[in-house]
């Protein structure tokens, strides 16, 4: 009597195995080197639009819900334009430091790395700076 167990269940079932390993190996290696996705940046009416369709507000709540917007931009748009020159005048004065602890740190960066990594990170901080610019003309409208 042969007591050793049937080879094709031996091996069906070390397919199935390498098959979950595989799976669950393949998800691990995703979430470890897959790039985190961008968060959407939203536009002021992007943010109110996504706003009222998740509350599913009714046409009553969004006319009131509008208005208290619509208050909450003015009374903003009026601390802006009283506070704003005080702040170009801050950011005046801080800006030029700032800008030269970033590109010193940028430069310590640049020397430890290889001429690949070099032109990713350069390239990165093109990005940024693109970003950076388009919200800036953003916030300027």
């Amino acid at each position: 009597m042969n007591t050793s167990p049937r080879p094709k269940s031996v091996a069906l079932i070390f397919l199935l195995g390498a098959f979950l390993t595989g799976g669950a190996v393949g998800y691990a290696a995703t979430k470890t080197f897959d790039s985190p996705k961008p968060i959407p940046q939203f536009t002021s009416a992007q943010m109110r639009t996504e706003i009222k369709r998740k509350l599913q507000l009714t046409p009553e709540q969004i006319t009131q819900f509008d208005a208290h917007y619509d208050a909450r931009r003015a009374v903003l748009d009026s601390l802006r334009t009283l506070y704003q020159p005080a702040m170009d005048s801050i950011r005046a004065i801080f800006q030029p430091k700032i800008d030269s602890v970033r590109a010193n740190n940028q430069e310590n960066v640049m020397q430890i790395l290889d001429a690949s990594q070099k032109d990713t990170y350069s390239k990165m901080i093109a990005d940024d700076k693109h970003r950076a610019d388009s919200t800036k003309k953003a916030n300027a409208k």
